[in-house]
């Protein structure tokens, strides 16, 4: 399954992890509305350490988010 969410919250701790929250997107775009069809509502919160992986994530952009099972 595949979902479009969008990060709108960006929090650092005292250690230096960043914790990400992200919600699906909605109606601005037609991809987004028919995303927004099957995945109205949702969060994901995610905590990563300080490299380059929190570096990847950036305030306000839209992501694909997909789930696949693992084996």
């Amino acid at each position: 399954m595949r979902a479009k969410f969008i990060v709108y919250s960006e929090t650092r701790d005292a250690y230096g992890s960043v914790t990400y929250k992200a919600r699906p997107v909605h109606g601005e775009t037609e991809e987004n509305k028919a995303f927004f069809r099957t995945t109205p509502n949702g969060e994901i919160s995610v905590t990563v350490k300080p490299d380059e992986t929190a570096a990847s994530l950036e305030l306000g952009a839209e992501y694909y988010i997909d789930f696949t099972k693992a084996s």
